[in-house]
C-alpha cells in the first residue's frame, strides 16, 4: 500500500473514531492490521488530532460571541445600540476552520455596527485567529511571501495563500509601528522609564542600505543616478543592547536577550529621533557611558537631541571596539605591572 492510499484510509479510521467518541484502543485495532507506515500514519496523526481540537475550540467560541451582556454596547456617537441577532463567522485557526455565531449590534442612529464577540476576541475586521496571525506575519518576514507560504503548509499544515500571508504581515507591521510611535512619543514627554539598576555600558548602533521600490514609491525622492531619477530608497535599521560582563579572556560580552531593533524608510532627522527615543526607552538616563557604532563619522545637525551626563565613543563596528578593549587592558595590565 502506498502512503495516499495509507493515508487515506488511516485518516478515515481516525475520524471515525474520534468523531464517535472512541477510545485510542479502537484506533490501535484499526492500524495494527495495517502494513507498517509511519509517515502515513503521523501525517494522518497531524490532520485528524487538529480537527479534533477544532471542534472543541468551537465549543469554546460559543459561550464568548453570544448572550446577554450586563453593560450596554454603545456607539462611537454616544447612541445605545441594538441587538440585531446572531451572525455566523468562519474563523481561520492554527487548527482548522471553526465557524461561531456571534451578536451583532447596530446603532438605531447612524447605523454603524459592532461584534463585542469579534473584539473581545480580536478577530474584529479579520477571519484570521490571533494566532495565526502571528505565525503568518513570522512567515512572511523570514523570505518571499510564497516561501512563507509553503513553510506554513509544510510545517504546520495550515493552507493560506501567499496573498493573505502578503496581507497580514504587512497589517501587523502597520499596527506594531504605530505603537513605537506612540511608545516613542510617551518616553519623549516622560523623560522615559526609570530603569532599576544603573547601565555600565550601552550601545547604539544603525546603518542603512537601498533597496529598489516601485516607481510610485519613488515620486520626490533624489535619486544618486546622473540625471537625478531614484532607483531606490534608503531602509534604516538600527539596535540597542546592553553589555555588563567579559568573558575569561577580558572580551565584553553582549547581555543575554538584551537587543531590541528599530526600522524604517524614512529620512534620516526622522529615524535619529526614533533610535533616540528607543535608546530613552531602554534607560539612556542611567547609561554610565554610551557606545555607538556607526560605519562613517557622525554628522550631528541642529535638530539632533543632546545627550548630557554619559561618557560616549564612536567606533566603526563592534570589531573595532572588541580590538579597542583589548588595547585598552593590555595598557591596564602594563600599567599595573609598571611597565612602559
Amino acid at each position: 500500500m502506498d502512503v495516499a492510499s495509507s493515508f487515506g484510509s488511516l485518516s478515515h479510521r481516525f475520524f471515525i473514531t474520534t468523531h464517535s467518541g472512541g477510545q485510542q484502543k479502537r484506533l490501535l485495532e484499526a492500524v495494527k492490521w495495517e502494513t507498517a507506515d509511519l509517515e502515513a500514519w503521523e501525517t494522518a496523526l497531524r490532520v485528524a488530532v487538529p480537527a479534533c481540537g477544532a471542534k472543541v475550540l468551537a465549543e469554546m467560541l460559543a459561550a464568548h460571541g453570544s448572550g446577554r451582556r450586563e453593560e450596554a454596547v454603545v456607539c462611537r456617537c454616544g447612541r445605545r445600540m441594538e441587538s440585531q441577532g446572531l451572525r455566523r463567522k468562519e474563523l481561520m485557526t492554527i487548527l482548522r476552520p471553526v465557524v461561531y455565531r456571534r451578536s451583532m449590534f447596530r446603532c438605531p442612529s447612524c447605523q454603524a455596527t459592532r461584534y463585542p464577540g469579534d473584539e473581545a476576541l480580536d478577530v474584529g475586521g479579520t477571519t484570521r485567529s490571533p494566532g495565526l496571525r502571528r505565525m503568518m506575519a513570522r512567515a512572511g518576514s523570514q523570505s518571499t511571501f510564497k516561501d512563507g507560504r509553503d513553510d506554513l503548509r509544510i510545517y504546520a499544515g495550515l493552507e493560506v495563500s501567499a496573498k493573505d500571508v502578503e496581507r497580514v504581515a504587512e497589517r501587523i507591521g502597520q499596527e506594531m509601528d504605530t505603537w513605537s510611535q506612540e511608545e516613542r512619543h510617551r518616553v519623549l514627554a516622560e523623560d522615559g522609564p526609570e530603569p532599576e539598576r544603573d547601565i555600565p555600558l550601552m550601545y547604539i548602533s544603525y546603518d542603512g542600505t537601498g533597496v529598489p521600490m516601485r516607481p510610485e514609491e519613488l515620486v520626490g525622492v533624489k535619486g544618486k543616478q546622473v540625471d537625478g531619477v531614484a532607483k531606490t530608497r534608503e531602509a534604516k535599521l538600527g539596535c540597542v543592547f546592553t553589555q555588563t560582563v567579559m568573558d575569561k579572556e577580558g572580551y565584553p560580552i553582549r547581555d543575554p536577550e538584551s537587543t531590541t531593533f528599530v526600522g524604517a524608510i524614512e529620512r534620516a532627522e526622522a529615524f535619529g529621533w526614533r533610535m533616540y527615543g528607543e535608546a530613552r526607552r531602554r534607560g539612556l538616563a542611567r547609561a554610565q557611558r554610551v557606545v555607538i557604532l556607526h560605519h562613517e563619522k557622525l554628522k550631528v545637525t541642529s535638530y539632533a537631541p543632546s545627550v548630557r551626563k554619559v561618557s560616549m565613543r564612536v567606533y566603526r563596528d563592534w570589531d573595532s571596539f572588541v580590538r579597542q578593549m583589548a588595547i585598552n587592558l593590555e595598557v591596564v595590565g602594563r600599567m599595573s605591572k609598571g611597565v612602559g
